[in-house]
């Protein structure tokens, strides 16, 4: 048997495993598997975006608790790529799409671009989603929001007191339980001033409550 060294070995080996990445479609359009967390995860980012940027969805006039009552079974049945994007791209229509030919890219209004670095991750987004996404931020003109204005009485203090209440159950269904959770992480993130210097990472910490929240049986446990 011809003796083969060790670095050509190495080299066969990585071509190997290249060939399998592209076969399996590591390489190329995903068909992964993905986690109902990481799903939900992405879901209550693009819900958020949408909900502070999207100019029709700050008007107020769509109500957007109940987009993301009908995208939650939606996402939560989608275990593969496509199936969850277009439960995604239901979610923007819902909105009132974006439409990328009439947009031109501009400078984002946040400053700090890492900020939606999250759009850019093709395990979990489509080449469409992430194109529509990048449109709407760095398009985006700061205006007036109904989900959020300035407090009356505090300066610089944001109000969100037209935030839809939902009366006084301890123990709501899942679906509202995961609109509180997404809720609180979008607030959290867009209007917090000192969230870069928290000690924990926000998107960590969303991914570690998504499946408590949907796990709890009473209300001792949701609110624990």
């Amino acid at each position: 048997m011809r003796h083969v060294n060790f670095k050509t070995f190495l080299l066969i080996a990585m071509c190997m495993c290249l060939l399998v990445s592209s076969s399996t479609g590591l390489i190329g359009k995903p068909n992964h598997h993905l986690d109902q967390t990481a799903r939900l995860s992405g879901l209550a980012k693009v819900w958020g975006l949408l909900k502070y940027y999207h100019p029709e969805v700050a008007t107020g006039s769509i109500d957007w608790d109940a987009a993301l009552a009908i995208a939650i079974p939606d996402v939560k049945a989608a275990e593969d790529h496509e199936s969850f994007n277009t439960a995604i791209e239901n979610l923007i229509a819902a909105a009132g799409g974006i439409d990328i030919s009439e947009c031109t890219p501009g400078t984002a209004s946040h400053p700090k671009k890492h900020f939606f670095r999250w759009i850019n991750n093709p395990r979990l987004f489509s080449i469409s989603v992430r194109k529509k996404l990048r449109t709407l931020w760095q398009n985006h003109t700061p205006a007036d929001n109904f989900y959020v204005k300035e407090h009356q009485y505090l300066n610089g203090v944001p109000d969100f007191s037209n935030e839809k209440a939902y009366g006084d159950e301890l123990y709501p269904d899942e679906n509202h339980r995961l609109l509180a959770l997404f809720r609180y992480y979008n607030v959290i993130r867009y209007f917090f001033p000192h969230r870069h210097i928290m000690d924990v990472n926000w998107d960590r910490t969303l991914n570690r409550f998504i499946p408590r929240a949907m796990a709890a049986t009473n209300e001792m446990e949701y609110h624990k």
